[in-house]
Parts: structure tokens; sequence; C-alpha cells
């Protein structure tokens, strides 16, 4: 199960550890009289952090084309970027190149789509491969 861990140790005890952004919570099997009985405290604990700490969504509307800040020494540039992971795709999207926030993202959200079309059409692109850079 993802987030939760079974700890079995003679000094520390028995039970469930819940771990999730940063947040960490100890079930003991002794507290709540079974190893079955901490693991379904754990699990609805889990679903109670996720329901109140759901992922920030993007601000472009759009999964996987988020607006970020690029920092070169001193300086910096807001941009959009499109990342899809399976793929192997980042490709950033600069405003200063397209005269506007608007245009850029624009031009995020359609290269998005564009190779997301191409994945469903040829499944060999879920391969980790780089297909575009900038």
């Amino acid at each position: 199960m993802k987030h939760i861990t079974r700890i079995e140790r003679k000094h520390s005890g028995y039970g469930w550890l819940v771990r999730y952004r940063g947040q960490a919570k100890w079930f003991s099997d002794s507290r709540f009289g079974s190893a079955l009985r901490a693991q379904q405290a754990a699990r609805f604990y889990l679903a109670e952090i996720k329901k109140k700490n759901r992922p920030p969504q993007p601000k472009s509307g759009v999964p996987g084309v988020v607006k970020a800040v690029v920092k070169s020494g001193e300086k910096s540039w807001d941009c959009y970027v499109v990342q899809i992971k399976s793929a192997g795709i980042y490709k950033r999207f600069y405003p200063h190149r397209y005269r506007s926030d608007s245009k850029a993202l624009q031009e995020a959200i359609e290269f998005r789509r564009r190779m997301e079309a191409q994945m469903q059409e040829n499944p060999e692109l879920m391969k980790k491969k780089k297909v575009a850079t900038l």
C-alpha cells in the first residue's frame, strides 16, 4: 500500500506507519487491538488526509501544463511547462517569445494535445524517450 508501511520491531512495537506529504502518524497494534484494526484505522486516516490535502490543480486548466519561473543567476523568466513523464516530454513556452502570456499558454496547450494524440496513435512513444526539449 502506498504511504502505509508495516513496522515490526521489538523495541519500538508493532504497527502501521502512515506517511503522506510530510505528515506521519503511527497506528499501534496494541492500541487498536489487532494488526487488522490498526491497518483499517491507518487506511481511514490516510483517506481523510488525502481529502484535506488535495494536490493543487494547474492554473492553466489543463493537466500537464503548468506555469513556472525559470531562474538563471539573478535573472528569471515566466514560462509554461508541458510535461508528459511517461513519454519523457518536457518543453517550455516563454511568453516573451510569443508576445503575450495567453499566446504562450495556448501554444503549450496545443502542443500537449498534439503529443497526447500522437501517443494514442503510436503507443511506442510511451517509452521513456526524449521527444522534445528546450
